[in-house]
C-alpha cells in the first residue's frame, strides 16, 4: 500500500536516478536501505518515499561528522581522525542494511527536467516482481564467477556476499525477460553495497 505523498515525493525528485532505481529494488522485498550523502542532497526525501511506500527498515546518515567528506561544493571540517572514526561506524552500521544508497547533488540541466516516470508505474512493476518465482540460487556460470570475484576481489564478507544475493534476486524479478539471476543482476547488486569511496 502506498500514500499519495509518496506519489507527490516521487515526482518532485530531480536526478538521481539511481537513488530510485534502488528504492524501486528495495520496494520488491522490503530490503532494508541506507541513505548516505551530504545535507541538502536529498536523503530525507527519499526516506519519506520508503515511509510512505514500504514498510522496510531505512535511515539517512553523512559520509562524516561535518557532513561534507568529498563534496565537491562544500570544505569538509573534519580531521582525518574524525573521519576514519565515522567511517568506521558505517562500517559497523551497514551489514543492518541491504541496500546503500547515495544521493547526488542535480545538475542545473535537472533542476527544470519535470520528465518523471510516474511513480504509479514504477510500482505496477513492484507488484508484477513479488508475484514471480523464480530460483534464489544462482546457476548460471557467469553469475557465479561474477559474485565469486566480488567476493574475493572486494575481501567481502560472507554477509556481504548474501546480501549480493538477495539483492540481485529482487533485481532478477524486475526483469521480466529473465527466468533466473543472471551476471547483469549480480552486476547491479554489487553496485548497492557500503563503501568508503563513495
Amino acid at each position: 500500500m502506498t500514500t499519495s505523498r509518496a506519489h507527490d515525493l516521487w515526482a518532485s525528485v530531480r536526478g538521481n536516478e539511481h537513488v530510485l532505481r534502488a528504492i524501486e529494488v528495495s520496494l520488491v522485498a522490503d530490503h532494508s536501505i541506507m541513505f548516505i550523502a551530504p545535507p541538502g542532497y536529498g536523503k530525507s526525501l527519499f526516506r519519506a518515499i520508503m515511509t510512505g511506500s514500504s514498510g522496510a527498515r531505512h535511515t539517512e546518515l553523512t559520509p562524516c561528522l561535518c557532513g561534507y567528506y568529498q563534496d565537491l561544493t562544500q570544505v569538509c571540517t573534519c580531521v582525518p581522525q574524525q573521519i576514519g572514526h565515522w567511517q568506521a561506524k558505517l562500517r559497523k552500521i551497514a551489514p543492518a542494511f541491504d541496500i546503500t544508497a547515495y544521493p547526488s547533488r542535480p545538475k542545473f540541466e535537472e533542476l527544470f527536467d519535470t520528465r518523471r516516470e510516474a511513480f504509479t508505474t514504477m510500482w505496477e512493476r513492484v507488484v508484477v516482481a513479488r508475484d514471480r518465482h523464480i530460483p534464489k540460487g544462482i546457476e548460471d556460470g557467469s553469475s557465479v564467477g561474477l559474485l565469486k570475484a566480488a567476493y574475493t576481489k572486494l575481501n567481502l564478507s560472507p554477509g556481504a556476499a548474501m546480501r549480493i544475493l538477495r539483492v540481485s534476486h529482487s533485481i532478477a524479478c524486475l526483469d521480466s525477460a529473465c527466468s533466473q539471476i543472471g551476471a547483469a543482476h549480480i552486476a547491479e547488486a554489487i553496485q548497492y553495497r557500503y563503501r568508503d569511496d563513495y
